[in-house]
């Protein structure tokens, strides 16, 4: 009980985590996410909106992707996660946070919305805890989020991890490449981890 109360867990189910647009940009951590929504370990959820930046910034980071290749990526998000979309909370929220960007209160609106207990980004100081009293919603960045996973669930993790691993196929990765790719992604602590 206090694992998954460290996890986040909702009321009989895996942990509902909503992804910032930074959080979907990173292929890797972007598939090892969708790999623990498969397996059961977590719920992921994401907006309309939070596609659409994640859209712009493939967008201008890579404008040789033609239009058709971002579209299958997205509709491949679906189909893999096919309830993140899911609102659980209709209306307005609880209360207003103060964020340091204004520009971010839609990524705390669709959180709460989706029934989220963590939000997961790379910019924590954008959603200072502070300023989410009152919406039951604890932020993390990813790195953080899947330590936590490996203390509650290690078997299970490292099996989703070699699952993404053994999927790559353009190009394949060894188990040392995929370490760096990842640490490359924002996820040190948990390359590191896996590595010892």
């Amino acid at each position: 009980m206090a694992t998954e109360r460290r996890l986040g867990r909702g009321e009989g189910g895996p942990d509902v985590v909503f992804l910032d647009a930074n959080v979907l940009y990173s292929a890797c951590c972007r598939d090892l996410l969708v790999e623990a929504d498969l397996a059961g370990l977590c719920a992921c959820r994401w907006s309309g909106g939070i596609l659409e930046e994640v859209g712009r910034a493939l967008r201008r980071a890579r404008p040789d992707l033609p239009e058709a290749a971002l579209q299958r990526s997205f509709t491949l998000l679906s189909a893999a996660c096919p309830d993140a979309l899911t609102v659980r909370r209709p209306g307005r929220l609880p209360v207003r946070p103060v964020l340091p960007d204004s520009g971010d209160h839609h990524v705390v609106a669709a959180a709460y919305a989706s029934g989220a207990t963590t939000l997961l980004t790379f910019n924590l100081r954008h959603f200072p805890a502070r300023s989410l009293r009152g919406l039951r919603l604890m932020v993390l960045t990813p790195d953080d989020w899947f330590i936590r996973l490996a203390m509650a669930r290690p078997e299970e993790l490292k099996a989703l991890v070699e699952r993404c691993r053994r999927r790559l196929q353009r190009p394949p990765l060894s188990r040392s490449r995929h370490l760096e790719a990842m640490r490359a992604a924002g996820l040190p602590q948990l390359a590191t981890l896996l590595d010892s």
